[in-house]
């Protein structure tokens, strides 16, 4: 008796470990993110799944679950405790919520710590803001929505779009972020073309996909932030050596450019021993340093290797009095999406050494 009890057991055991990881296929088979993190939760009881389930349906002798997509609708996406769990914005999107930005006074980026309320408060905006069709994207591509940016003004929100931004799609998210006061997006991949995305950073790019950023609109001081909210997380030194470490340790791999972007010279550039300067117009001027080109008769080839630390310099140039003045450094990003006139991109094959 000891025994036969002990072998139902076992294949309950069995029969539930089965279905829970076949649900999980289907959820990963269906890009259905919500679904998976459902199934994970304390929302739902595989057993209590299990009796409350009408077998006869779904199982079969030749296939265990032969309709696994008419099971998943019915048994799960239409119930009431589903669809609630799927409104719970605040848990699905945990990832963007605790990854927020935002200028502090000095127009400097910092992070942000927001406290429960105030996430339930840009849950509010985002579902407000987007339709269902725009959500349901967004929360099945978390690779490309990492972050929310908090914007407490018009002027925060335009520095957030590259400079060679669509402008009549900037001026549209501009005037719906300021008269109907909404969530917006700064879609990256109408700042920058597909043959961008191998010279891009993390910042614009990931998984080969351009990014997006969601920008809460605080115009009215909603979130009230104070300096809780607003204070860095100091790193340890020892976290920073043990970091330091394990970038040593990771195998190092040659990275194979496969694309390269060349800027046609005028003659008029002047070039020294450590650089070169690059005339934008008869009032600018932009100096590289020797890191970051290589130089042949007619053309600069900026060299775009995400070890490089070097930076580039916008100067001011007054041509009667013949001065040059600093205005600002420019890292290889900055430079691309800034002055994206200067240059043309050339694909070339893969060649493996």
């Amino acid at each position: 008796m000891q025994k036969s009890k002990t072998i139902s057991n076992f294949k309950d055991i069995v029969f539930n470990s089965y279905l829970k990881t076949t649900l999980k296929k289907y959820g990963v088979k269906t890009n259905n993110r919500v679904l998976l993190k459902y199934i994970e939760s304390s929302k739902f009881d595989i057993d209590e799944y299990i009796n409350n389930t009408d077998w006869n349906k779904y199982l079969k002798d030749d296939n265990l679950l032969e309709i696994i997509e008419d099971l998943v609708n019915e048994t799960i996406l239409l119930k009431e405790d589903y669809i609630s769990f799927q409104n719970d914005k605040v848990f699905i999107l945990d990832k963007l919520l605790n990854n927020v930005k935002t200028f502090d006074k000095e127009g400097k980026t910092i992070n942000v710590r927001l406290d429960l309320e105030q996430k339930e408060i840009v849950i509010d905006q985002y579902n407000s803001s987007f339709d269902d069709e725009v959500k349901t994207y967004i929360e099945n591509n978390i690779d490309e929505f990492e972050e929310i940016f908090i914007a407490d003004s018009k002027t925060e929100f335009e520095k957030l779009f590259p400079k060679t931004y669509v402008e009549t799609l900037k001026e549209q998210a501009l005037n719906i972020f300021i008269n109907n006061q909404n969530m917006e997006a700064v879609r990256y991949c109408l700042a920058f073309p597909d043959e961008m995305k191998s010279a891009m950073s993390r910042e614009y790019v990931n998984n080969d996909k351009f990014k997006t950023l969601l920008v809460f609109n605080n115009i009215n001081n909603v979130l009230k932030l104070s300096k809780e909210n607003l204070k860095e997380e100091k790193v340890k030194e020892n976290d920073l050596r043990k970091e330091k470490i394990k970038e040593q340790e990771k195998p190092k791999i040659k990275e194979v450019d496969t694309m390269s972007i060349f800027i046609t010279l005028s003659g008029k550039e002047k070039e020294t021993p450590r650089g070169i300067y690059l005339p934008i117009n008869d009032e600018g001027q932009i100096y590289i340093p020797k890191q970051l080109y290589r130089k042949s008769e007619d053309r600069l080839e900026i060299l775009s290797s995400k070890g490089n630390q070097a930076l580039m310099s916008e100067y001011k140039v007054n041509n009667i009095e013949h001065t040059r003045t600093w205005v600002s450094r420019l890292n290889l990003d900055e430079f691309y999406h800034k002055y994206y006139n200067l240059y043309e991109i050339q694909r070339e094959k893969e060649v493996m050494i």
